[in-house]
């Protein structure tokens, strides 16, 4: 077979050239020095997604830092300003002043199907080992995980993702990135005995469809606005915790002190039916419509209380700034 025609092969010289490696640095004072010194604090990988030299990757990989550095698969080196971030999402923008790039092509992450062939690019453990390509299958779409109180869905895959990863290019067999590497699980659980039980081929990358409206926002503005109004909901989709009695909807846990939900009126414990007259019965279906409008829009909310059914008019508000 001629390993030209291996579509993996066509993948890794078409793409590969839009991974990049990202590397920060923070500044330190030893005790004996009075100048400042930078010293490598970490690796990761970015993909080119414009001629302009926007560069995606995981907010993880350039948080905390004093200066950045991208090196493209030819060895150059440049310095790159961050654009803007999303610890929630875990994505950043990164910007370099450079020309002739190769750029990403984006595809459509709502297509995926398991069992799909699907590519890692990029650069696992350090930047000696840049480049580097994998592949897998995608083992499961929607995957959803939960981190810093946030739950977001995740395209899993078997393909190999380790540290350094972090931000690379999951492709499928057209050469389009479908989705960000952004963190592997090792950890299967506990055995008899309490010891940790390690895991291999479960790597975990952000849908391009959820990065997309993220990146967008952060190069227009530098962050992101997430309407919301400022409550935690109970992750329960049967309602089996709800007070016997008690109608379908989105059980508050929290409601956030001084929130839209806090201003009007809302408490632990109700549970909201409808929103502008459309029903809800998860988080996931609330959150939908919140996305739906911006920051400063009125929504009449239908709340259930302890036996006794009443409307609520909530401002939507940003969610970044409540939790600033």
């Amino acid at each position: 077979i001629d390993p030209s025609e291996n579509p993996i092969v066509q993948i890794a010289k078409n793409v590969g050239p839009a991974v990049v490696g990202v590397t920060v640095s923070v500044r330190q004072q030893t005790s004996w020095q009075q100048d400042e010194q930078e010293r490598v604090s970490g690796y990761g990988t970015g993909i080119i997604i414009s001629e302009e030299g926007y560069i995606v990757t995981n907010n993880h990989v350039i948080a905390g830092s004093d200066s950045v550095k991208v090196t493209l698969i030819d060895g150059k080196d440049f310095p790159a300003r961050v654009v803007g971030a999303d610890a929630t999402t875990d994505i950043a923008v990164l910007k370099i002043e450079a020309t002739g790039l190769t750029v990403a092509a984006l595809g459509d992450s709502d297509k995926l199907q398991v069992g799909e062939t699907v590519v890692a690019i990029g650069n696992p453990l350090s930047s000696k080992l840049a480049g580097s390509v994998t592949a897998g299958i995608v083992s499961a779409v929607g995957r959803e995980i939960s981190t810093n109180g946030y739950s977001q869905k995740y395209i899993q895959t078997d393909a190999a993702i380790n540290p350094g990863n972090s931000g690379g290019a999951l492709v499928n067999i057209r050469g389009e990135v479908i989705g960000i590497n952004t963190l592997k699980s090792y950890l299967a659980g506990y055995d008899d005995y309490g010891m940790p039980i390690g895991t291999e081929g479960i790597g975990f990358a952000i849908p391009i469809n959820t990065a997309k409206p993220i990146i967008e926002q952060l190069i227009a503005t530098g962050r992101v606005v997430r309407p919301g109004i400022g409550i935690s909901c109970l992750v329960d989709e049967t309602n089996q915790f709800n007070p016997p009695g008690s109608p379908e909807g989105v059980t508050v846990v929290k409601v956030v002190d001084g929130g839209p939900a806090d201003v009007a009126g809302l408490q632990p414990g109700d549970i909201i039916t409808a929103v502008d007259g459309q029903e809800v019965k998860t988080g996931d279906e609330l959150t939908s419509i919140l996305h739906e409008h911006a920051v400063g829009d009125k929504v009449e909310l239908n709340v259930w209380r302890k036996g006794q059914n009443y409307r609520a008019i909530v401002v939507v508000g940003d969610l970044n700034k409540m939790s600033e």
